[in-house]
């Protein structure tokens, strides 16, 4: 048996860290100076470029759960939920591009929740908002909280420190956000996209380079512990299909992008229904790539372990 791999961090990685976190600090103070409107703060004076925005969206939408999820989905059950995901985004792309992100482009608005009260009234209005504010806050909280349990294990502190350490980041977020406005997000939106692919990548290398080749963790015949995953059953026991998963992506990118206030915000951000569509053509894009990249890392890691 070898000797167990070290916990913690050393000097690069806490370098990395601070450099990370000074340039999201930096970025707000930047853009906080260039606000001139609140279209500006809010929608980025509907000039913010369609890569920028796409990549945005989709990091916005991305957590860390994400990043830990997809490589544990297929070391755990195989995959059919990755596969069958990616192989949904042409035509969800299709759907939003094409249908969608038209109708939200012709609105003169800067929230979907101006569009509750113009047909119901304020009240529904607020409840939109409010409801959406809840759901986003408990959505960070458990995310920030899951990636601080994440790294206290990781560096081997008390576990009795993932709640200061999800204070200490859910306080910087705030500070790059509030103070920087929608371009500040949009841009550190971006850097962080690039830094998780970057570390994936960084992965994928480090595990081919040890073992001696991809092949060495290329799987190549099937993994005992995968759960059978079939084309389509009625059986509620069946956690995953491939039509159910097909079905669920579509809906889920339908319901997000015309409902959820993030990606309405970052199509309003672009200047025209063509950018807006390019916007999301990038999302998708980002998508693909980030989904693929991370399904061989689960493959890669699987076989490293």
């Amino acid at each position: 048996e070898g000797d167990a791999p070290a916990r913690g961090f050393g000097v690069i990685d806490w370098a990395v860290v601070l450099v990370y976190a000074l340039a999201l600090i930096g970025i707000g103070i930047y853009y906080s100076r260039r606000q001139t409107t609140t279209e500006d703060y809010f929608v980025g004076g509907r000039s913010i470029s369609p890569f920028l925005a796409g990549i945005s969206l989709y990091a916005t939408l991305f957590s860390t759960l994400s990043y830990i999820g997809v490589p544990g989905e297929i070391i755990q059950n195989g995959p059919v939920l990755v596969g069958i995901g990616v192989a949904a985004a042409p035509l969800i792309y299709l759907i939003v591009g094409y249908w969608i992100i038209p109708m939200i482009m012709k609105l003169p608005v800067t929230s979907a929740y101006e569009l509750l009260e113009k047909r119901l009234g304020f009240p529904v209005r607020l409840l939109g908002s409010t409801i959406f504010v809840a759901t986003r806050l408990l959505w960070m909280a458990v995310m920030l909280y899951t990636t601080s349990f994440v790294l206290v294990s990781v560096m081997g502190w008390d576990p009795t420190m993932s709640t200061p350490l999800a204070i200490f980041a859910g306080g910087l977020t705030a500070i790059y956000t509030v103070t920087g406005g929608l371009r500040a997000v949009v841009v550190s939106d971006v850097v962080q996209f690039f830094v998780l692919l970057i570390g994936a990548v960084f992965t994928l290398i480090f595990i081919t380079v040890t073992m001696g080749g991809i092949g060495a963790w290329w799987p190549t015949e099937g993994v005992t512990h995968w759960q059978p995953q079939p084309f389509f059953s009625f059986d509620p026991d069946v956690r995953v299909t491939v039509v159910g998963t097909f079905i669920g992506a579509i809906i889920w990118w339908l319901c997000t992008s015309a409902s959820d206030q993030m990606a309405i915000q970052r199509y309003l951000s672009t200047r025209d229904e063509k950018a807006a569509r390019r916007a999301f053509l990038h999302n998708t894009i980002g998508n693909i790539v980030v989904t693929l990249v991370l399904g061989l890392v689960g493959l890669a890691v699987l076989g490293f372990y």
